[in-house]
C-alpha cells in the first residue's frame, strides 16, 4: 500500500489493499483526463522543429488569439488589443473577461475546444485557464504557464472584490460551486485555491463570504450522511480549511460545524486522529475546555 493510502483513516473502509489502491489510481485518472488532449499537443508542438513559440503557447493556455487567421482551432479574436506577449497577459487576459458575448468573438475551425474558448463564466473560464497551465507544467515553456497562473489569480481576485465588473454574472457563487464540487479532487483546484488565499492574505484582504458559504453547504452534506457512506472530498475540504491560518478561523466560529465535528451528529469524527478534520474536532474540544477555564 502506498504512503499516502496509509496515512489515508478511509483506506479501512475498502475490503482490500488492491480495492484502495484501484480507487486511488482511478481518481487520478479523473483528476488528469480534463487536460490529456492539452499536455499531448503542447509536448508534441513544443517537440516539433523551432518548438512552440511563445505566443502559440500562451494562445494555448488563453484560447484568445490578435493574429490574423488562419486558425487552426478556436480562439477568441480580441481585435483591439495589444500583442499577445508575456508582457501583456494581464492587460489582455482582463480584455477577454469583461466580454459580454464571448462566443461572438469566437474563430477558427472545428467544435472541438469551441466552447471552453467561448466560456460565458469569468470564474469557470479562469479556472480553466488555470487547470491548461497546470497541465503544462512540465513542458519547456512552464515558466510562462506560471506567469498566467498568476494573472489568473489577480483577476479571480478582482472578480471577487468588484462583482459589478461582470454583469449578470455571480463570481462568488460561480467559485464556490467549483470548489464544493473538485477541491480535494482536482489537485489544479486545490492549487488555484491555496494560491487565492495566499493572495488575499498577502493584499489583508478578509476572508470573501463565499469561504463561509462553501462550508455552509459542506456541512448540511456531511449532515445527511452516515460516516460509512460520506462523500470524503467534503471531510478533504473541512482538512484544507483546517490547514489554512486564513481559513481555520471559519470553522471556529461556525457552530453547525463545531458540532458536527464533535460528534453531536451522530459522527465520530475525533476518532480520525490521523485525519485533519479528526484533528481539529480534538481541537475545538480542547479550545472549548480551555475557554471554561478563562
Amino acid at each position: 500500500m502506498s504512503k499516502k493510502l496509509q496515512d489515508n483513516p478511509f483506506a479501512a473502509l475498502f475490503c482490500s489493499v488492491n480495492d484502495a489502491e484501484e480507487f486511488s489510481k482511478r481518481q487520478q485518472q479523473q483528476d488528469d483526463h480534463f487536460n490529456s488532449d492539452t499536455i499531448k499537443d503542447l509536448h508534441r508542438r513544443s517537440s516539433n522543429g523551432r518548438g512552440l513559440s511563445t505566443t502559440d503557447f500562451l494562445e494555448d493556455l488563453l484560447l484568445v488569439t490578435t493574429r490574423p487567421g488562419p486558425y487552426s482551432s478556436p480562439r477568441v479574436l480580441l481585435n483591439d488589443s495589444e500583442n499577445l506577449t508575456t508582457d501583456t497577459i494581464q492587460l489582455l487576459l482582463f480584455d477577454r473577461l469583461l466580454l459580454e458575448n464571448p462566443n461572438s468573438h469566437v474563430v477558427g475551425l472545428g467544435r472541438e475546444g469551441r466552447e471552453e474558448a467561448g466560456r460565458v463564466e469569468v470564474v469557470v473560464y479562469l479556472s480553466e485557464v488555470y487547470d491548461r497551465c497546470w497541465a503544462a507544467r512540465d513542458t519547456p515553456l512552464s515558466h510562462v504557464a506560471k506567469q498566467v497562473q498568476a494573472a489568473v489569480i489577480t483577476n479571480l481576485a478582482t472578480a471577487l472584490e468588484q462583482p459589478e465588473l461582470y454583469r449578470g454574472q455571480y463570481p462568488d457563487r460561480q467559485l464556490c460551486q467549483i470548489l464544493l464540487k473538485e477541491l480535494g479532487q482536482k489537485s489544479a483546484v486545490e492549487e488555484l485555491a491555496y494560491e487565492l488565499i495566499k493572495h488575499l492574505d498577502e493584499q489583508g484582504t478578509t476572508p470573501p463570504p463565499l469561504f463561509d458559504q462553501l462550508i455552509d453547504d459542506v456541512t448540511k452534506q456531511l449532515d445527511q450522511s452516515s460516516l460509512m457512506a460520506v462523500d470524503y472530498h467534503l471531510v478533504d475540504i473541512i482538512e484544507f480549511y483546517a490547514s489554512s491560518p486564513y481559513l481555520a478561523n471559519i470553522l471556529v466560529r461556525t457552530p453547525e460545524i463545531s458540532c458536527f465535528l464533535r460528534g453531536e451528529s451522530g459522527q465520530d469524527w475525533q476518532s480520525l486522529s490521523e485525519h485533519a478534520a479528526g484533528q481539529f474536532a480534538q481541537y475545538i474540544m480542547s479550545y472549548e475546555a480551555s475557554r471554561r477555564f478563562i
